[in-house]
């Protein structure tokens, strides 16, 4: 282990990662506002859907690797394997099989051959195929997104709550004037009897 990564943020914490992995874990790199997901090979070495220079989503686009946005062919992103200290960098991993109390695994045998049999693939698609769906596909045989899913979820809470408010402040102009004007009457009809 080279010196240079002792000296990393977060290095004790994804050394006891490291040395607690087992063959076709999924393991959660942190990035903050997102999750890099990857399937762990064995010793040390990670499988994931990955653009150079970065994951993907914020990646330096590179000829040669290719990834689609509503349709839109751009180039960035291949399935790979890599050391994981190359993969975790400054962020934090974790060893997430938490689907595993709703989907059944496969054998560890063949999640690592799922992962391994995909390399070289170039795609990415925010919403259909990315790093997580990668990795759910070689655990569960599913390309599911909880990323994906909850971001939906919530762009749907928030425009329904945008509909509401506008609704409920369209109602309260509507009413509330109304009611003003009622009560304008009723004061000009009161000033005529004086």
């Amino acid at each position: 282990m080279a010196s240079s990564q002792q000296s990393r943020p977060n290095y004790q914490h994804n050394l006891e990662v490291l040395q607690r992995l087992k063959l076709g874990d999924r393991v959660r790199f942190d990035r903050g506002f997102y999750s890099h997901w990857g399937i762990h090979i064995g010793r040390g070495k990670i499988v994931h859907l990955a653009g150079r220079g970065n994951d993907g989503i914020n990646a330096n686009v590179h000829i040669g690797y290719s990834f689609s946005i509503a349709g839109v062919q751009f180039s960035k992103a291949e399935i790979c394997i890599e050391d994981f200290w190359s993969v975790v960098d400054d962020s934090k991993a974790y060893i997430d099989n938490s689907l595993d109390s709703k989907l059944e695994a496969y054998d560890p045998f063949t999640v690592v051959s799922n992962a391994t049999q995909r390399l070289g693939e170039v795609g990415y698609n925010l919403i259909y195929s990315n790093c997580e769906h990668f990795v759910n596909w070689c655990r569960y045989g599913k390309c599911k997104s909880d990323q994906v899913e909850n971001a939906v979820t919530g762009m749907v809470i928030a425009v329904a709550a945008g509909v509401t408010a506008g609704l409920i402040y369209g109602l309260v102009k509507y009413f509330g004037t109304e009611e003003k004007e009622v009560k304008s009457k009723k004061s000009e009809k009161t000033l005529q009897y004086y």
